[in-house]
């Protein structure tokens, strides 16, 4: 049985199927204490929350490699507190970018919401998705590069339009 690490806000989960590495998976409850934790090459952990999702550790890499590109959310990598982006955590993931990743959310402020889009925009190879609803955005732009561009989910009991309104 691998070591168990003991972080305020972290709760270990003995998920053997999950993580091949080691037989603890760590659900934070946060990304302030999933930042305390120490990337282990192939581990996993599990953050709850919208911006959750499955992180695998990373290590080795050259300085600066990895970043925190969601901000105060997830995204789709992170590093921990004092890390020089050698190591870190990147999520596991098959498709499209999602802009709640990055904190974009029906009850967000418009400055929260616009910086997520930016951000997941900013990061993302390609188009990114948004959940199909209404939500308030701020006056700062949002530009979108040639190449990218925002994809609501679709889902046959809504609405199909993602809108999005300046507070």
């Amino acid at each position: 049985m691998a070591s168990q690490k003991f972080i305020a806000g972290v709760t270990p989960i003995e998920a053997t199927w999950l993580n091949p590495v080691n037989e603890f998976v760590y659900g934070p409850v946060s990304k302030t204490a999933a930042k305390e934790l120490t990337p282990v090459d192939g581990e996993r952990i599990y953050p709850q929350g919208p911006d959750g999702g499955v992180f695998i550790g990373v290590t080795g890499l050259a300085p600066g490699t990895l970043t925190d590109n969601g901000g105060a959310f997830y995204g789709t990598e992170f590093i921990p507190n004092g890390g020089d982006g050698s190591a870190g955590w990147v999520r596991s993931f098959y498709g499209l970018y999602r802009a709640e990743w990055f904190g974009l959310s029906t009850g967000a402020t418009g400055v929260v919401n616009t910086t997520a889009i930016n951000n997941c925009i900013a990061a993302s190879p390609g188009p990114i998705a948004a959940p199909i609803a209404t939500y308030l955005l701020s006056s700062t732009p949002i530009v979108i590069p040639s190449g990218k561009g925002i994809v609501g989910d679709s889902d046959a009991t809504k609405d199909n339009r993602t809108r999005f309104y300046k507070d």
